[in-house]
């Protein structure tokens, strides 16, 4: 959870309570000289008072959600963290997190659209309090878990944590990189979301080690199925550093400070991210805020069997199988008409006719190939109905549209589908950049030799079939 300053609800033990007990105990005032007293005070009155810190995403650059805080106003100590450690301490540690995670669904405003972390004790998820208080529908909710505290029954703990998710929460584990517990508990829960400790996030612009660590943390993210938020980030280039290494969502001061209400990003900071995201889609070879390189084995796997490739229907074959490298569900290459007014899919052997496409009825699509940039089209209030009903005839939530390129022009279009609503993640731009970049002068070759337009699988004669409008028509939504 951790946005820099000041922490927030953690239970603490041995050492952190003691001291946190003293420093209540012999607070100036007087007032806090019986802890449960206090707590049980702050209960009564309604709290603790919940703020709400947004979190970016690095993709889409929108506000994804927000993660509740607790804040203790007018009360010492003013640690929210030394609050919930006292609270536990007096056995009220369940009682305060439950009255927190009410407080937090309660409040309104939160946008459409946005979900609502909320931070829980892996000790408080079994507790009585806290299931007299739980909704039956937690669409949209995140659970937070800290590492900090020792869990004595791991698979107690994934019990209550699938009951969460089968009312619809999310599960995320907190701090990563700065616990005990480390990876066997991320192993062992298979979190939706993995939040990086902000001591692994700061200075991570300047520092490779940090960059490397936290590119490995993405990568197993990926593997998992589950997303990496960077939290305490408080320098525009850490931010972008985290873009760079894929990590996909980010929160913290630079981001936008907790607030009573919920609050958008930092126009700043949303248009800094926009112009490094842009120049990724359209700068071949762009290189990372960190420096460290991003080229999957995989692909070079791929790249190295187009030596083998004879003809446009080996082409299409070659390219379809490059899916699986790019993380995504179906790819089509297509060719430019000479008179650069249509495309036509170049299918392989026994696929059946080329489908062409007049430019006319995909203005994205021909912004891709006239500007050469990468374009990902994602479902969204701007996007035109004619793509929607074609997105849903297809199967498909989103597709990347990728110039191919040969001696100086746009020869074609490589096209990578998702069925997922996922944003494009900047290693897979990357990668079909690069894939494109390579397909290009073979594409180019192999179309001399062929009969255009209706080269028809690459024979001379056969005429292509003409398809709606509707597909390619919206560019990244809040990127120039």
């Amino acid at each position: 959870m951790n946005n820099g300053r000041p922490r927030r609800l953690r239970p603490a033990s041995g050492m952190q309570l003691a001291t946190a007990s003293s420093r209540l105990a012999f607070d100036a005032s007087g007032r806090h000289r019986d802890p449960g007293m206090a707590i049980r005070r702050c209960l009564r009155q309604g709290g603790p008072v919940m703020v709400f810190q947004p979190q970016f995403s690095l993709s889409r650059l929108e506000i994804a959600g927000y993660e509740a805080l607790a804040r203790f106003p007018g009360e010492s100590p003013t640690e929210p963290e030394q609050w919930f450690a006292l609270a536990h301490e007096v056995r009220l540690g369940a009682a305060l997190e439950a009255s927190a995670f009410v407080n937090a669904i309660a409040a309104e405003g939160r946008p459409a659209g946005t979900s609502l972390a909320i931070n829980l004790s892996p000790s408080v998820l079994g507790s009585q309090a806290l299931r007299a208080v739980l909704p039956l529908d937690l669409t949209g909710v995140e659970i937070e878990l800290t590492e900090h505290e020792i869990v004595l029954d791991p698979e107690g703990l994934r019990r209550e944590v699938d009951r969460l998710r089968a009312r619809g929460a999310r599960l995320a584990i907190d701090d990563v990189g700065a616990g005990h517990s480390g990876l066997r508990r991320v192993m062992e829960l298979a979190p939706d979301s993995l939040k990086l400790d902000r001591h692994l996030v700061d200075g991570v612009a300047d520092n490779g080690a940090k960059a490397a660590l936290i590119r490995a943390v993405v990568e197993f993210a990926h593997h998992i199925g589950a997303v990496v938020c960077a939290e305490g980030v408080e320098r525009v280039r850490d931010l972008l550093a985290l873009a760079d290494l894929d990590v996909g969502y980010a929160q913290g001061w630079v981001v936008g400070r907790p607030d009573v209400i919920y609050r958008d990003a930092d126009s700043l900071v949303f248009a800094a991210c926009a112009r490094s995201l842009q120049r990724v889609l359209a700068t071949a070879g762009s290189r990372s805020a960190t420096g460290i390189p991003n080229a999957p084995a995989a692909l070079e796997d791929l790249l190295g069997q187009i030596s083998d490739v004879r003809s446009l229907p080996d082409l299409a074959r070659l390219a379809r199988s490059s899916a699986a490298v790019l993380d995504c569900d179906h790819v089509e290459l297509s060719f430019l008409h000479p008179d650069e007014t249509s495309i036509e899919t170049v299918q392989g052997a026994g696929d059946g006719d080329d489908v062409v496409y007049s430019l006319d009825d995909y203005p994205a699509t021909r912004r891709c190939l006239s500007e050469r940039i990468v374009i990902p089209v994602y479902r969204g209030p701007d996007a035109d109905p004619a793509e929607i009903r074609l997105l849903d005839d297809l199967g498909y939530r989103s597709v990347l549209l990728v110039p191919v390129s040969s001696r100086g022009r746009a020869i074609g279009l490589f096209e990578c589908h998702l069925t997922d609503d996922v944003p494009w993640s900047r290693r897979q731009i990357r990668s079909a950049r690069l894939l494109a970049a390579v397909l290009g002068p073979v594409l180019d070759g192999l179309r001399i030799g062929s009969t255009v337009p209706g080269s028809g699988n690459g024979q001379p004669g056969e005429e292509g079939v003409a398809h709606p409008a509707g597909l390619r028509s919206s560019i990244p939504h809040g990127i120039p």
